[in-house]
């Protein structure tokens, strides 16, 4: 594990959008699959608080996808199913719990940031704890809570990001795995900098096309509501599709013996 130079940010958004190239009709029927799973899960009245536990093992499953795509074989594999046994789950569960302790600990940043500067009846409305649609949030009130919500998250994130993979495809344990996968982007921050900036940078312009594509589309359809929302929803599976591309690559330049630079290549 090496420290990686700030341009390497955009190496890896550009091989994971060829990445992308090679297979996108399948990796965005399996983003819309991953996607109906949670909000399916998330619905359930009972199990739907404990879906977040299983966000680890989506991202496996996701990342898989990619590597399976970067060995010119299909998506849909079989070998898939070895993420979901429980010798499987029992780490990657206990990673999702990790993740809910930091949405935790990021929700009551932000509730003390609220009730610091006075104003928490707007931490109120946005939890749902009293419903008031005519009262405006102040925008500064909002994002000083939003940033220190982000603060208190961003190192656990750093901590999950390449633990999935780091715990189930290189067998480290768990705590190494957290361990690695902070301090690999730690090393290269400057990197993942770059990285962050540009996903920022595509979803925007996936927003944007989203838009131009749809404008025409809804003059000429009788159901323009419709065609609006199934082009934004397709985008977002698109979008969603690519940010899982992109980190399977930045994982593997990262940590894989194998550099991706082939993908350039082709």
């Amino acid at each position: 594990m090496t420290s990686h130079p700030a341009e390497h940010g955009w190496l890896w958004l550009k091989q994971g959008l060829q990445l992308f190239r090679r297979n996108p009709g399948e990796m965005v029927a399996l983003s819309l699959l991953y996607a109906t799973v949670f909000t399916l899960l998330a619905a359930l009245p009972l199990l739907g608080p404990f879906t977040a536990l299983l966000l680890p093992t989506g991202v496996l499953v996701m990342m898989h996808a990619c590597r399976q795509i970067a060995k010119n074989e299909s998506v849909w594999s079989i070998s898939m199913l070895q993420y979901f046994t429980p010798r499987a789950l029992r780490p990657q569960v206990q990673l999702g719990i990790f993740f809910v302790m930091a949405v935790g600990l990021a929700s009551m940043a932000a509730y003390g940031i609220f009730v610091v500067i006075g104003d928490e009846q707007s931490w109120q409305i946005l939890s749902g704890q009293i419903n008031a649609p005519k009262v405006q949030i102040d925008p500064v009130n909002m994002l000083a809570a939003s940033t220190g919500a982000a603060l208190v998250i961003l190192p656990f994130l750093m901590a999950l990001c390449f633990a999935p993979p780091l715990v189930s495809w290189r067998g480290m344990p768990l705590s190494k795995a957290i361990f690695y996968s902070f301090a690999a982007i730690w090393q290269s921050s400057r990197a993942f900098i770059i990285y962050g900036i540009g996903l920022i940078a595509l979803f925007f312009t996936g927003i944007f096309f989203s838009a131009l594509i749809s404008f025409p589309l809804v003059l000429l359809f009788s159901h323009p509501v419709l065609i609006g929302l199934a082009i934004s929803l397709l985008m977002q599976l698109a979008m969603l599709s690519i940010f899982f591309c992109t980190l399977y690559c930045t994982y593997e330049h990262v940590f894989a013996a194998e550099k991706l630079e082939n993908l350039a290549a082709q």
